[in-house]
């Protein structure tokens, strides 16, 4: 690994290289990040000089050095890189995605909670804290960056989508099936036992499920569903596909090249895609239903012949306890062919 210093060194060039990209476009002149630059300065200054503040000659410059700071800080010097060999962005795409994220699920708050642990809660834990808000942040980025690079209006994407995420966060852990549900409640143990304060323990416990918070209020949104039944239905589908293992041997791929990593990330994108297009599939045939248990056991039920095939392949590659790209490529594909039954039921019950 790199010392210190080669650490800082690296930090400083990348948000030279941040604010220069961020200067350059703009994002400084979206009303979007106003905000941001009035809390730069005093308390009382912006509050009674808030249009003169707007109107600084320094206003992009300042703006600029702000967010490139909070990408680095936050989310790592090398998140440019990576994102745009992944969905093939560009610095300042990554910087509208960042605060579009940041915006969504308020992590600027889960910041400031952590930092005001200090000598309060182990530091190693308090470093575990900031890393998993710095991994989800990553996620939910490259997520909006995948999902919503043609369409990246700061504004639009913070009202389509928060309403939804606050909902899930303040129902949590409700929206959780059950063997996401003792997931949580492990997690959120360790962060109690360690001094956490249980309302940021349960903030930071339910980092992992929200990460596919957006999809799951896309899916609500097209479905007419609310947010939670959506959730819960996305969360029991780990438990009725084996998904989470699935997820865990991408992970544990060995990664020798850049092109293995490329393939590894695309891997786990396919596995994602496929749950959030078979959730949605799954409560568009729901009928009357309106539980989010019966109308998962009503697709279980017209679903079975598939369902068994699934479970068969599973078990199978389990026996053999050899995977490679290839053996999980065609796990990954198996998952997104029970899409066409659930289509054919859409259609059947329409």
């Amino acid at each position: 690994g790199l010392s210190k210093p080669e650490v800082a060194v690296l930090l400083a060039y990348s948000k030279m290289s941040y604010f220069e990209s961020i200067v350059a476009s703009d994002i400084p002149d979206d009303p979007f990040v106003l905000d941001r630059l009035i809390a730069y300065f005093p308390e009382r200054l912006g509050e009674r000089y808030a249009d003169e503040i707007a109107r600084h000659r320094l206003r992009r410059e300042i703006i600029a050095t702000l967010i490139g700071g909070e990408i680095a800080n936050h989310v790592g010097p090398g998140i440019g890189f990576r994102v745009r060999e992944e969905v093939g962005s560009d610095i300042a795409g990554v910087a509208r995605a960042y605060l579009v994220a940041s915006a969504i699920f308020d992590t600027d708050s889960l910041w400031r909670q952590i930092a005001a642990l200090d000598n309060k809660v182990p530091a190693a834990l308090q470093l575990e804290m900031f890393a998993s808000v710095a991994e989800f942040l990553e996620q939910a980025l490259t997520s909006v960056l995948r999902n919503y690079k043609d369409c990246l209006d700061m504004g639009v994407l913070k009202a389509r989508f928060h309403a939804g995420v606050t909902e899930l966060w303040e129902a949590m852990p409700r929206p959780l099936a059950a063997q996401d549900k003792a997931e949580f409640e492990r997690r959120v143990r360790h962060l109690t036992g360690g001094g956490v304060p249980r309302d940021l323990a349960q903030r930071i416990g339910g980092l992992v499920p929200m990460s596919a918070a957006l999809d799951i209020v896309e899916v609500a949104h097209s479905t007419g569903l609310d947010a939670v039944s959506t959730a819960w239905v996305y969360s029991a589908l780990n438990h009725n596909l084996d998904l989470d293992w699935i997820r865990r041997q991408i992970a544990a791929l060995s990664v020798q090249t850049h092109w293995h990593l490329l393939a590894r990330t695309k891997l786990q994108a396919a596995l994602n895609r496929h749950r959030r297009d078979l959730t949605a599939e799954i409560l568009r045939s729901r009928q009357k239903e309106r539980s989010p248990r019966g109308i998962l056991e009503h697709w279980v039920r017209r679903s079975r012949p598939m369902l068994d095939r699934h479970e068969q392949i599973i078990a199978e590659f389990k026996a053999g306890n050899v995977f490679d790209f290839a053996i999980l490529s065609l796990i990954v594909a198996g998952v997104g062919e029970l899409l066409p039954p659930v289509a054919e039921l859409q259609r059947e019950t329409s």
